[in-house]
């Protein structure tokens, strides 16, 4: 199996929770209309404290996410993280492979 997966962690300013759900949230939507060799962008918020973004993705393969990185939408993110100051810390990322599990389909949360 070739597919690649990211998990990601963000977690945001006090003040700042609803910005980055919004961000997030078009990001899901950015990367469902444009990219196709994206399987799976799961996005999860903590349910205990100040709300952690917690994405999962899943990629066909190494140079899906490559390319994911280079994408504008995903540069427009990361620019707006910083810019805006938006993070307590620095996202916390995980490049993983899958082992086992399963995924029914393709549709949009």
């Amino acid at each position: 199996m070739s597919e690649r997966n990211i998990f990601a962690m963000f977690k945001p300013k006090a003040g700042k929770v609803q910005r980055l759900r919004e961000l997030i949230n078009n990001q899901a939507k950015d990367v469902h209309e444009k990219e196709d060799y994206c399987n799976r962008f799961v996005v999860t918020e903590q349910l205990d404290s100040t709300p952690t973004f917690i994405i999962f993705e899943t990629y066909k393969d190494l140079e899906s996410v490559h390319q994911h990185a280079k994408e504008p939408h995903f540069q427009a993110l990361m620019k707006a993280l910083d810019e805006e100051d938006l993070l307590m810390e620095k996202p916390f990322i995980a490049y993983t492979k899958s082992t086992g599990g399963f995924e029914m389909d393709r549709k949009l949360l």
